[in-house]
Formats: C-alpha cells, sequence, structure tokens
C-alpha cells in the first residue's frame, strides 16, 4: 500500500469562498542588510542638467534683455534722450541760433564731431537743428561710447562714485562694441538651454521631468528680476548723484528697464503656469487605477456534495 507523503505546510487553495490551507511562512529578512546604491549616474545627470538649466536660463534672459537694449534702435534713443537732458540743448539751440557760426557752437557744444555747418546753420530752424544735433551726439556716443566728449576720442578718467562716473559707466553700457561682444554669447547660451532641457525630458521620470523644467525657469526668472532691479536702482542713484536732474533720469531709467522687467515677469509666469499643469496633471494620474491590478482568479471550488 503506497503512502501518501502530507506535507506539514501544504500550498494554500485559493477559491471563492476564502484560502485554505497554510501560508508560508515568511523568510525572517533583515531589511537592514540590503545595501544601498550609492551612485545613481541617472540622478546625479538629471540634478547637474537642472542645475545647468536654471544658470543658463538666467544668463539668457538677462543678455536677451541687454542686446534688446543695446540695439541701435533702442541705445540711441537713450543716449538723445541723455543728452537732451544733461546738455540741456534747449538752452543752446534757441530762437537765435542763426546768429552765431559753426565755429562758435562747435565750442559750446560739448561734442564736437556732432556739430553742425555753417550751411545747415544757415538753412535749418532751431527745431531742426535740435534733432539733428541730438541724432548725431547719439551716433558717436554709441560709435565711441564716453569718448566722443574729448579730443581725438582719448579715454576719460572718472571716479565710479561721482555723477562723472554714473554718466560714464551708463553711457559705456550702450555701445555698439558692447552690443557686439554681448551677441558673441547668445549662441552658446541657446545651445546650453535646449541641451539642458533635452537632458532633463530624457533623463527624468513622468512628470518629475516637468516640475524640475517649471522649478528651473521659476529660479531663473526670480534671480533674473532681483538683478535687474539691482541694476536699475543702482543707475538711478549713480546718473542722480549730485545732479539736479533727479526726475528726468529718473524717467529715463524706468523706461530703460521696462523690457527687462517685462521679460523676466513673463519667464517666471510661464513658469509658473508649467509647475501648475504638471501638479494637476501628477493628481489626476493618481486617481486613476491601474490596470496591472486583476480580482483574484478561483483556483479551486470545494464539493460541497461531499
Amino acid at each position: 500500500m503506497n503512502r501518501i507523503l502530507i506535507s506539514e505546510n501544504p500550498a494554500p487553495v485559493v477559491t471563492d469562498q476564502g484560502i485554505f490551507g497554510n501560508l508560508p511562512v515568511p523568510p525572517d529578512t533583515d531589511v537592514r542588510k540590503f545595501k544601498k546604491r550609492k551612485f545613481n549616474l541617472r540622478s546625479v545627470l538629471f540634478w547637474i542638467s537642472s542645475t545647468i538649466l536654471t544658470i543658463s536660463l538666467t544668463l539668457w534672459i538677462t543678455l536677451t534683455s541687454a542686446l534688446h537694449l543695446t540695439s541701435p534702435n533702442v541705445a540711441l534713443a537713450i543716449h538723445a534722450q541723455l543728452i537732451h537732458t544733461v546738455i540741456e540743448i534747449d538752452q543752446l539751440i534757441d530762437d537765435n541760433i542763426n546768429e552765431i557760426t559753426s565755429n562758435e557752437l562747435k565750442v559750446l557744444f560739448p561734442l564736437s564731431k556732432a556739430t553742425v555747418s555753417q550751411n545747415e546753420l544757415e538753412q535749418f530752424d532751431s527745431e531742426q537743428l535740435r534733432k539733428i544735433l541730438l541724432e548725431r551726439s547719439a551716433f558717436d556716443l554709441y560709435t565711441n561710447g564716453v569718448s566722443a566728449f574729448s579730443e581725438n576720442n582719448q579715454p576719460i578718467e572718472t571716479k565710479f562714485f561721482s555723477a562723472a562716473g554714473g554718466v560714464k559707466m551708463f553711457i559705456g553700457l550702450f555701445t555698439y562694441t558692447q552690443h557686439q561682444r554681448l551677441s558673441n554669447y547668445e549662441s552658446t547660451l541657446v545651445i546650453l538651454v535646449c541641451g539642458s532641457t533635452f537632458l532633463i525630458l530624457l533623463l527624468g521620470r513622468g512628470i518629475k521631468k516637468f516640475l524640475s523644467l517649471g522649478i528651473s525657469a521659476f529660479i531663473a526668472s526670480v534671480i533674473a528680476l532681483i538683478g535687474t532691479l539691482a541694476i536699475k536702482y543702482l543707475l538711478a542713484a549713480l546718473l542722480s548723484n549730485q545732479l539736479a536732474l533727479t526726475n528726468d533720469i529718473q524717467e529715463i531709467v524706468n523706461i530703460l528697464f521696462t523690457v527687462p522687467l517685462q521679460n523676466t515677469i513673463t519667464l517666471g509666469l510661464a513658469a509658473m503656469v508649467l509647475l501648475i499643469l504638471a501638479f494637476l496633471t501628477e493628481q489626476i494620474l493618481r486617481k486613476i487605477p491601474s490596470k496591472d491590478i486583476h480580482e483574484a482568479q478561483v483556483i479551486d471550488k470545494p464539493d460541497n456534495e461531499n
């Protein structure tokens, strides 16, 4: 007679009425024995890409504003307004402008290269001469910087914390040379922004990648906004120092920084929209049940008749 060996711990049978049998004894597992993975290359590259994106976005939004301000159309208008305010050209060119000669005007006007000829003095009225002087003076400053005030474009030495030093720094920021120097960095920053964004999308998992993009853009906008406001008030303080032109100078600075402030605020709003959309998407996905969860299948049914 054959004996049927029955295990002390038979395999459990799952039925529609319950589980029959003994479940296996769980092993005595000590979680502390498992070694933590100390280095995760993907995670490290992800955070490095996020950091690079934050820095490159900050520099790029700042550079974009600087290129706009140093462009010929904007910079020439800034210089013309500054000359009109500082030199007080309205007092120099009045209704009696035709009574002086071209050489006399050249001595009176600080920018000798921007003066008008004797023929122009006789041909144009005071309003036309004022416009010509402002346009030529602005172009001279945009091309040569503060050296336009000296003979033969010689460098002018000034103290930094002084009215002359403030005007010199202001003029030096908005020149053609400065515009060309800044434009050399534009392509590099665009490559950094696009490359770091691609790496974040490639290395990130799920909604986390979009949250990282939004956080990087928001931090960049805050840093750029703080820097823009700091430079704005610094320039206003330097230009207004020891000058009785505070209101005029403040108006120039306010107009000057309108576009940079708009750029940084736009980037911040776009970052907030991306963060809100990513957060709402994550909450919606959490409420959707997973398709991988199935009901337990009946393995065996007991014979109730026996």
